[in-house]
């Protein structure tokens, strides 16, 4: 069984230059209750603490959501749909949406708060404080922690200030993010496992940070026989992220046909070009025209007709969920 992306990083720790383990290091006299953080490299003029993502937080999203279901304005939605664009048509949306968001996160938040208190005991222990100070985040499998999520979330977090003005994670000069829940495609549509990091106000006073941290990327690429590739997206939401588990499925040999449809679908959106008003036009036209077969002691449908009405349908109901819009607009 392979090992876990949390021991492939550790593992890989050891192998950099000057790299110690701090906790086999003996610790000075008086300095026994210090919090540690993880591993010294380069001279001891870096500090790393790692931090892996293991609970999954899907079900807070769900539980948030459930909340506002009885409401007038939530919208009748069929299939799976962005959570922005549920909602879009509420009027405290955007307000739901960062409790959602903070929820999904606190444990970024809290991998945060234990860091800076490892780095800053650990800086205070060695007698070591110009070191800069590095928060690796690992995220391995869970879905709902993409890459511009926990990206986002960090930006927050490093940007963070006490009641007096000063920086509220003073000892975090950067994250590290290495998420292999996520890929994104680079060039010649090759699957990308992103490695982002994200610099603190602190790293603009640091110099050769950005030599450090490419070195430490490429050591890590060679470390899982990987290439590397440095993009050129100056903000993350440039790019889109896939979860492997979700494409993982997708990929199964054996698909319901509505599955297939909504596939299709997908290559040629053929709704798209079509004004809101005139896609809920066509699919109460288009209902109306399916209704006979599927009544009771209506008509039966020939295999022809079920076949078009279940691949039309289909489609509609896969350009309703991709804009988010609520079926109760659809005229009678």
């Amino acid at each position: 069984m392979p090992n876990s992306l949390e021991q492939r990083f550790l593992n890989y720790l050891s192998y950099l230059p000057n790299a110690e383990n701090i906790d086999e290091l003996d610790i000075p006299k008086g300095k026994e209750d210090n919090k540690k953080a993880d591993y010294f490299v380069f001279n001891r003029n870096l500090i790393i603490e790692v931090k892996t993502l293991k609970t999954d937080s899907k079900h807070k999203i769900d539980n948030e959501v459930d909340k506002h279901r009885d409401r007038d304005e939530f919208p009748v939605i069929y299939g799976e749909v962005e959570l922005q664009k549920i909602l879009a048509h509420l009027p405290d949306g955007e307000k739901i949406n960062a409790k959602v968001f903070e929820k999904i996160t606190r444990s970024i938040e809290q991998a945060f708060k234990s860091a800076d208190k490892q780095i800053s005991d650990t800086k205070d222990t060695f007698n070591l404080n110009q070191a800069i100070g590095l928060l690796v985040i690992l995220n391995e499998s869970i879905d709902v922690l993409s890459p511009d999520v926990i990206a986002w979330k960090v930006s927050q977090m490093l940007t963070k200030k006490t009641i007096n003005g000063s920086i509220r994670y003073n000892n975090i000069t950067s994250v590290w993010v290495i998420n292999e829940s996520h890929f994104t495609y680079i060039k010649n549509r090759i699957k990308g496992i992103p490695t982002i990091i994200v610099d603190g106000p602190n790293a603009q006073s640091v110099e050769n940070i950005d030599n450090i941290f490419n070195f430490l990327q490429k050591e890590w690429a060679i470390s899982n026989n990987l290439p590397i590739y440095f993009g050129d997206e100056k903000i993350i939401n440039d790019l889109q992220f896939n979860s492997f588990s979700q494409e993982k499925n997708k990929s199964s040999p054996l698909k319901p046909r509505h599955e297939i449809w909504r596939n299709e679908y997908k290559k040629k959106p053929y709704l798209r070009k079509m004004e809101e008003s005139e896609l809920l036009t066509y699919g109460s036209s288009l209902m109306s025209e399916m209704k006979p077969y599927y009544l009771k002691g209506g008509p039966k449908p020939s295999e022809k007709h079920h076949h078009k009405f279940g691949v039309l349908f289909t489609h509609f109901m896969a350009e309703m969920s991709f804009r988010g819009l609520d079926w109760r607009k659809i005229p009678k």
